[in-house]
């Protein structure tokens, strides 16, 4: 797989067709990417990204080839920013990891300028357990062990006035100086149940017309939690989004 895109490249010179637009996280297209036209804080985010430290465990793929999944953060926050009448961005994050996704989703937040920014991030910063896994992740016990919570803080200094770090395993750190009112929440947890038990907890304090982002929804590697999400949300109002990257928008 890694040798795909060169491959895609030298196959499209001997035959003299276009290039891809974009190649990446497991997607391939020859059309137009969205970030064309303005995006300027997303594209300037995507810039300063590439001095991140980045542990082993989030380093599979390169800047580039997450461009169109951290777009669809940028877009859900352009989205919340823009339809929101409260001055206030108040956005959540469950998997935080090296800090990638918070970089995109604070500096979007903060092109909007009258908005106030807060963004909580809630990680373990340390590897999974086993204790709410389903069989099918049990491979992912020891997972993320390399991650370092200073790291991120060290990545995400920029913003430092703006975020609110929850770190511990989650459910049990759900409670500690949680947000009352959030319009907008990031679950990235490659765990079914830690992904219900965030929807549980952070339901009843979603704003008008918050957004949902899941990142696991699409991947089959990761299909409990799509199951999972399907049942919390089965009786709810709402629309649910699937995209190609394999994450999915929910619009409350």
């Amino acid at each position: 797989p890694s040798l795909q895109p060169v491959l895609r490249e030298v196959n499209g010179l001997l035959s003299r067709r276009p290039l891809p637009t974009f190649t990446g996280w497991q997607m391939t297209t020859y059309h137009q990417v969205p970030w064309v036209d303005g995006w300027d804080a997303f594209k300037s985010a995507a810039e300063e990204v590439r001095s991140f430290e980045r542990s082993h465990d989030g380093a599979g793929q390169t800047v580039d080839a997450l461009l169109w999944r951290h777009w669809n953060i940028a877009w859900s926050v352009n989205l919340v920013t823009t339809r929101q009448p409260s001055r206030r961005f108040v956005g959540v994050e469950c998997g935080v990891g090296d800090g990638l996704t918070a970089h995109f989703a604070t500096s979007q937040a903060l092109d909007d300028h009258g908005k106030t920014v807060e963004l909580h991030l809630y990680d373990a910063w340390t590897g999974m357990r086993d204790g709410l896994l389903t069989e099918s992740e049990s491979e992912m016990v020891g997972a993320y062990s390399t991650l370092s919570m200073e790291r991120t803080r060290h990545n995400l200094s920029r913003f430092a006035d703006h975020l609110d770090w929850h770190p511990g395993y989650l459910p049990q750190t759900l409670d500690t100086d949680a947000p009352t009112e959030v319009s907008w929440l990031h679950v990235d947890l490659n765990s079914a149940a830690a992904t219900t038990e965030v929807l549980k907890f952070f339901w009843p304090r979603l704003a008008d017309e918050a957004i949902i982002v899941f990142d696991d929804y699409g991947w089959t590697y990761f299909d409990d939690t799509r199951l999972a999400i399907n049942e919390f949300l089965d009786d709810r109002q709402g629309a649910l989004l699937p995209l190609p990257t394999g994450q999915a928008f929910y619009f409350c």
